[in-house]
């Protein structure tokens, strides 16, 4: 459940796609030996990208059409001593504005939690390999962990969710992913009182894989200063796997997870389970999914 997405009761309906005009990245050759070096064999990164959303809502006179643009340019740049330096950027604008982005004071509309208008830095990192099998991570960063059922980028927005963070990713047979940060930048984007969060995150997230499937294990920690009732304590676990069934192949996701109150939030303890089954050739792949999903604080909130 979304409790950020300010909707009354009704019914919502909604049609949205996305065109994705562009996107390219040149690849850097090999390792630089001087930082100037290392800029000159960045990968450039550029992404561009067209939405639309229009959404029809009980209770509310007009309806939401909104076209916005994305565009994403940066670089990376070559390993100098196993470390590199990405920055990227993102400008947001609205051609069709005839929606409520949440800071645009549109009421009379619909929710669309896409604010344009904006510029601002998508991410900026240091990125070092120094140690065997593991990769250390320090800036703003994007975070997808598994099926983003917690952690994610909602990367459906058009402005993504990030991390100011401290993540280590180690391992090959055994992979550890953890994560503390101190600031989570919400797709509301810079103008919104509510597109920033700071407080305490730890994020843990470890995996095997075995022949029935890639079993991980997780504990979310959340402190919000923010928003009390956002804090939570995710613990839980999950395998997913794929068998060949003659020309076709099966696929399977079992997942437990139990929630606590953290921090200054006062909410009771819920423990939601989801089964998800598939069926399917190299082109299509059909499945049911058959979950008791209670309401859970996440870090990939569905807007």
């Amino acid at each position: 459940m979304n409790r950020d997405q300010p909707f009354a009761s009704g019914r919502l309906a909604a049609l949205g796609f996305v065109a994705v005009l562009g996107s390219a990245s040149w690849t850097a050759a090999r390792a630089a030996d001087t930082f100037e070096q290392a800029l000159r064999q960045s990968d450039f990164i550029v992404d561009m990208r067209l939405r639309y959303e229009g959404v029809e809502q009980t209770g509310v006179t007009e309806d939401a059409d909104a076209l916005t643009t994305r565009v994403r340019a940066g670089f990376q740049t070559a390993p100098w001593g196993k470390t590199s330096l990405l920055a990227e950027g993102v400008w947001i604008e609205d051609p069709v504005d005839d929606y409520n982005s949440t800071t645009n004071g549109q009421t009379q509309y619909p929710v669309v939690a896409d604010p344009a208008g904006f510029a601002a830095v998508n991410r900026f990192a240091v990125i070092n390999k120094s140690l065997e099998h593991t990769t250390l991570t320090a800036g703003r960063q994007r975070i997808v962990l598994d099926d983003q059922r917690f952690v994610g980028n909602v990367g459906w927005r058009q402005n993504e969710q990030t991390f100011d963070a401290l993540r280590a990713q180690i391992g090959t047979r055994v992979k550890a992913d953890v994560t503390y940060a101190s600031q989570v930048n919400r797709v509301f984007g810079p103008d919104s009182p509510a597109g920033r969060w700071h407080g305490d995150v730890v994020l843990a997230n470890v995996a095997h894989t075995f022949k029935t499937g890639t079993l991980t294990v997780f504990d979310y920690f959340l402190d919000i200063d923010e928003a009390a009732t956002q804090s939570s304590n995710t613990l839980g676990a999950r395998l997913a796997g794929a068998k060949p069934l003659g020309k076709l192949h099966a696929t399977y996701l079992l997942s437990y997870a139990s929630q606590s109150d953290a921090g200054n939030n006062a909410a009771t303890a819920s423990s939601p389970a989801l089964a998800v089954l598939g069926l399917g050739d190299d082109t299509t792949t059909a499945g049911t999914d058959q979950g008791l999903l209670a309401s859970m604080q996440r870090l990939n909130f569905r807007n």
